[in-house]
């Protein structure tokens, strides 16, 4: 029940401020609109549809990216369908199965181009 609750008035918070952005753009809105199943029946859609086509589009627009999709992509830096087109299949790949690319990336740039990632023994 304590999590019903928590997750109740953070909701609550969510729309209150919305609102408060209605009237004063200023004020930044607690979430970023994230397309979901349910956003079709949700009376702020006519809100969100426009922010999140904005420019190439949100990651969320996409068929079958869920929140948990859309969130792996934002936590990657990749926040739009023109950054998701742009990656590099082997790298998303490497992502996905939970390799720690920030080595790696750090070290990009100190490194000859034809330095190997790994050495192959035969």
């Amino acid at each position: 029940m304590e999590i019903y609750d928590f997750e109740f008035n953070f909701r609550l918070d969510i729309l209150a401020v919305a609102a408060l952005h209605q009237s004063d753009p200023a004020v930044e809105p607690l979430v970023v609109p994230v397309r979901i199943g349910e956003c079709a029946e949700c009376p702020w859609w006519s809100w969100c549809r426009p922010v999140l086509g904005a420019g190439a589009g949100d990651v969320s627009l996409l068929p079958r990216i869920g929140w948990r999709a859309w969130r792996v992509h934002r936590d990657h830096g990749v926040t739009d369908r023109g950054e998701l087109a742009s990656l590099d299949h082997r790298t998303a790949a490497l992502v996905a199965a939970g390799v720690d690319l920030r080595p790696l990336l750090a070290a990009q740039g100190t490194r000859r181009d034809d330095t190997p990632v790994a050495v192959v023994h035969r």
